[in-house]
Order: C-alpha cells, then sequence, then structure tokens
C-alpha cells in the first residue's frame, strides 16, 4: 500500500499557527492502519509530499536578512545555520510540536498498529526546498521522519545525497511530485522538458513565491500588528494578526489582492467609524512600505531581469502590476475596483490548476518506450483536494488514467464563485493506492490493476470569516 499526504507545513510558530494539532496526525494515522489492515497490505509506504517544514514563513529570516535564501549575495553558512535554527524550533520549539514530531519519528507499528512498520520516503515542496540543498538539513529531516531508525537498510537516506524531487513506482503506476514544478511562480527551472529531466540545479534556483511569502506574508502581520499597538483595543489587535497570518492560505496565489479587498471590507464595516479609519490607515500605511520595500530587494531585479517579456500576462509583469497597485495606490483605494480584479482573480485562476500538467506527464511517459506507463500522477502544492480523469489509454489498453490532488493538512481560504467573499476551513486529506490484491473488493482490482482511494475531510474554520 502506498499512502501519500502533503502540505502539512508544521512551522516554527513565529508567523502564526497554520497546521493540525497532534490529536488530528493521532487520528490521521489510526485510518490509515485501518485501511492498512483492511487491505492485508505486506508493505507499506508512506510518502510525504514535499512542504511537510514550513521553512519560508518564519520571523527567524527577517531577524538575519542576510541569512535570508534570497538574500544577494548569499551567505551560505548563515543561510544554512538559520535554516537549521528553524528546523530545530519546528521540532522543538513548542510542546505542541514536539508532540507532532514524536508521531512523525516514532515506530508508526507500535503506536498505530500497523502489521507493518511503514517505510517512510520525502519528496521536498517549495516551502521546504532549502531542506534539500544542505547534508545537515537533509540529515534533519529523516531523523525527525523516521527514516534512519524506522526505513528497511536499502531505504535509509545518505544525507550526502539530495533527496529525489519525484517518486515513481512502476509497480503501482504512479508518479508523484509535489507539483510546484508547474506553478511559474514557484518554480525557476525550465518545465518544458519534462518532470523526469529537471536537473537538480532547477531546483536550487529560489522562485518569487519563496520571496513573497517570507518577505511580505511573514512579515505583514507582525508589521501591522505592532503598528496598531497602543492605537487599538488588544483584543482587536490580536484579531487582526490572527487574520492576517492567513494571508498564505490564499490559493491561488494571485487571490491574494482580492482577498486583502475583503479584508478592506471588514475593517469598513467595525462597529466604531473611529475605529475602522485607524485599522484602514493603519493597514494601508504598512502595506505600501512592504511593497515598497519588496520592491527594492535585490533579488527581485535580478528575477525580473531572468523573466522580462513583452507580454501583459506574463509572471514578472504580474508581479510588477500587483506590487504598483498595493504600494502606490493602497487598498482603500483599489477597493471601488473590486470587480475588475475579481475578473483578474478568475484569469489566473485558470492557470493555476495542475490538471494540464497531469495531462503532460501521461504524455511524457507514453512518448518515452524506456518508461514503464502510468496510471496515476499524483500532486500536492494547490492544497485543494482532487481525483479528476485524464482519459484512458491507447489501443487494448483501456486502463484509466487520473489524476490526484493530496490536499492539504492546514487550513484554506477560497473566494466564493459569486465573488462575494472568501471562506476557510481546515483539512485533513489522504491518498492511498492498493495493488489488485490488496483491495480485492474493488471492482478495478478485478481488472487486475492498481486502485486508489482518497479520505478527505474538511472542518470550517469560523474565525477567519469576520473580524468582531
Amino acid at each position: 500500500m502506498l499512502a501519500f499526504i502533503s502540505d502539512l507545513h508544521i512551522s516554527d510558530r513565529t508567523a502564526g499557527v497554520n497546521f493540525l494539532s497532534a490529536r488530528a496526525f493521532e487520528q490521521a494515522f489510526r485510518r490509515l492502519a485501518a485501511l492498512a489492515d483492511r487491505a492485508g497490505s505486506a508493505a507499506i509506504t508512506i510518502v510525504f509530499l514535499g512542504d511537510v517544514f514550513e521553512m519560508v514563513r518564519t520571523a527567524r529570516w527577517l531577524d538575519d536578512e542576510a541569512a535570508a535564501p534570497w538574500a544577494v549575495p548569499r551567505d551560505h553558512a548563515r543561510t544554512s545555520a538559520t535554516a537549521a535554527a528553524i528546523m530545530d524550533a519546528i521540532a522543538r520549539g513548542h510542546p505542541a510540536n514536539a508532540e507532532i514530531f514524536d508521531i512523525l519519528s516514532g515506530s508508526l507499528r507500535e503506536r498505530f498498529g500497523f502489521a507493518v512498520e511503514p517505510t517512510r520516503v520525502y519528496v521536498p515542496g517549495n516551502h521546504d526546498r532549502i531542506c534539500n540543498e544542505y547534508p545537515p538539513l537533509r540529515e534533519r529531516v529523516a531523523g525527525l521522519l523516521g527514516m534512519f531508525e524506522h526505513n528497511p537498510p536499502g531505504l535509509r537516506p545518505d544525507p550526502r545525497v539530495p533527496f529525489a524531487h519525484t517518486f515513481v513506482d512502476e509497480a503501482y503506476g504512479v508518479l508523484a511530485a509535489h507539483g510546484h514544478e508547474f506553478d511559474s511562480l514557484s518554480f525557476e527551472g525550465d518545465r518544458s522538458v519534462g518532470i523526469m529531466n529537471l536537473a537538480p540545479e532547477d531546483y536550487l534556483e529560489v522562485p518569487v513565491a519563496e520571496v513573497i511569502a517570507g518577505e511580505i506574508a511573514a512579515r505583514l502581520p507582525l508589521a501591522i500588528g505592532s503598528a496598531l499597538a497602543g492605537k487599538v483595543e488588544e483584543p482587536v489587535r490580536r484579531r487582526m494578526e490572527t487574520r492576517l497570518h492567513a494571508v498564505d492560505d490564499v490559493r491561488p496565489l494571485p487571490a491574494i489582492v482580492p482577498w486583502l479587498f475583503e479584508l478592506s471590507d471588514e475593517i469598513e464595516h467595525a462597529r466604531r467609524r473611529d475605529l475602522r479609519l485607524t485599522l484602514e490607515r493603519v493597514v494601508d500605511e504598512e502595506l505600501r512600505a512592504i511593497f515598497a520595500r519588496f520592491w527594492h530587494l535585490p533579488y527581485l531585479a535580478q528575477w525580473q531581469a531572468r523573466n522580462r517579456t513583452w507580454l501583459p500576462w506574463s509572471k514578472a509583469n504580474q508581479v510588477r502590476a500587483v506590487s504598483w497597485m498595493l504600494r502606490t495606490v493602497g487598498i482603500s483605494t483599489l477597493r471601488r475596483y473590486l470587480g475588475w480584479a475579481e475578473a483578474l482573480y478568475r484569469r489566473l485562476y485558470e492557470g493555476d490548476n495542475l490538471t494540464r500538467a497531469a495531462t503532460s506527464v501521461f504524455d511524457e511517459f507514453a512518448r518515452d518506450p524506456q518508461r514503464a506507463d502510468i496510471l496515476y500522477t499524483i500532486f500536492g502544492h494547490t492544497h485543494h483536494a482532487a481525483q479528476i480523469p485524464i482519459g484512458q489509454g491507447q489501443g487494448g489498453d483501456r486502463r484509466p488514467r487520473i489524476y490526484l490532488n493530496t490536499g492539504t493538512w492546514r487550513a484554506l481560504a477560497q473566494l466564493g464563485v459569486t465573488g462575494s467573499g472568501f471562506m476557510s476551513w481546515t483539512n485533513l486529506n489522504l491518498t492511498v493506492l492498493y495493488q489488485p490484491d490488496h483491495d480485492p473488493y474493488s471492482r478495478a482490482a478485478l481488472a487486475g490493476y492498481p486502485t486508489f482511494e482518497t479520505v478527505l475531510g474538511s472542518v470550517l474554520d469560523p474565525e477567519l470569516q469576520v473580524i468582531p
């Protein structure tokens, strides 16, 4: 049995707590053990499909800006040391975090009753991309996920060797990757060569989305919270910080603009006019200052030079336009153009799904006679769990080709289809593949090829809906 989970985003808590508690991990692994017991699986592998560790949204990069991965030039010794400190804080900096890693690094067989000890596999994402850059960080990852102690000898990682960015299992007919390779803002490599031909160096380039998360999403709540101190009642200030900590939960990334408009609307409906004006002024001032600072980062000048093009919808021009508007005009003025912003969001959203990417992966494997055929392409990254039929095989091969998305184990804020606001809920998603003899009651098993099962859980989070 293969089980895939992704986008846990376990953080050091310095820029918000947007991940689930140890109790949720307990529930998930008990559910997984029950599925494995039902299937009678003789071997179990759990694939952590990226963004397990939240290495970007943390105040620690802001405390030592020269150590940040996007610093120009970068001091690799300071970057590695700061990243190691972040990982230590993620793992043991808070008792609740320590409970989570006691589960992840311990024996899942003894704790949850698996018939055999699950093998653990780690695939880096874009938020824990830096974990794969330095051997000491790779060693920490393997230790925190129990890969040294609990994997069979031949499947224990060597910290001197980077983790693979794809997971392929021919017996299950599956290719899995985090999926940020197909997000133009989250990956700098040339994905036109095909996902299996991407070079390790392609993953070392710092993508602009990482800088946005580290310099804007992490900085914004801290700056506004500090600026509001003494100007508004403490419960209101804390509520604003909590709301702003959720900025990185917005999917897709371009939806941050209408999400900020909604924040302005919530301020507009504050109970007292003086409070509304104070909140609106502070948010506008801090947002302008943060985007002005972002715009003048040396990294951004280099990134724009690499991505300069005349196409108005290119990623460089998208970032330039949004940054210019928010640092020049401010959200209180742009709120008047909400309809236009929603239309832009809908247009950009069309490009922020991985269905076309999954189709291209199936084509890539079908064209290469050296590679076994695949039935499943599995991604994470979007935070949207999905099961999408791509098509059937050619000729006598009528087996289905399916794209699966592992979703997330954290909050997700989505704009309503009517454009009337965002709703947020927390998620806990599992994606499982079985060999035919593991799932004897499945019709697919009777056909002789692997089948899948998804376990999707969501709970509405009213805390993120309105400002009291």
